[in-house]
């Protein structure tokens, strides 16, 4: 079943997480230290207001367990969002100069990362997750998605052509270049 996540998935879909934004998930716990990185991410998710929050995450869960997940939210909340992950940044690097890459358009709902555990992978959990994604954009009156497909990821960006998914732009967060690809809806 597809569901809205709630704070005591955090185990869960923190590994996912991680699994879908790598290296990116440290900076934004401003820690190279993969546990303390798993810790800030877990507080991120069970606390309101953020980018990383339950409030932003839907799951599939199989049997009891949270199997999948997609997180989003529309591209006018990003900056509202990401302060509370700046603020903290900027306490434990001690500078003031800190900043998250902008990932959204101001006009766009985006669908920031989605996950599937390995071994519940080709059963079409991503595209059912999707599928509530958009679903949630058309209920909320939006009409565009948007979504950020590594360059190195062949199977995703395939999956998105096939969802109907276009190319827009290109863009670079970290260490990492990104295809930004826009689907029109409503």
């Amino acid at each position: 079943m597809i569901r809205a996540a709630r704070p005591a998935d955090a185990k869960q879909v923190v590994e996912l997480i991680h699994s879908a934004i790598g290296t990116i998930a440290n900076t934004m716990a401003g820690t190279d230290d993969d546990a303390e990185m798993l810790e800030v991410i877990e507080r991120y998710f069970g606390q309101q207001g953020n980018r990383l929050s339950y409030e932003n995450t839907i799951v599939k869960e199989l049997d009891g367990k949270v199997v999948g997940f997609l997180l989003s939210y529309h591209g006018s909340q990003a900056e509202l969002l990401d302060k509370p992950i700046i603020d903290r940044l900027k306490q434990v690097l001690g500078r003031t100069d800190v900043t998250l890459s902008k990932e959204a358009n101001e006009d766009e709902y985006y669908l920031d990362c989605i996950a599937v555990l390995d071994s519940y992978q080709g059963r079409g959990i991503a595209k059912e997750l999707m599928r509530a994604f958009e679903q949630t954009g058309i209920e909320r009156g939006y009409s565009k998605l948007s979504l950020l497909v590594d360059k190195d990821n062949p199977g995703a960006h395939a999956l998105y052509v096939k969802m109907g998914y276009k190319p827009a732009d290109r863009i670079k967060i970290g260490d990492y270049d990104f295809l930004r690809m826009i689907k029109e809806i409503g």
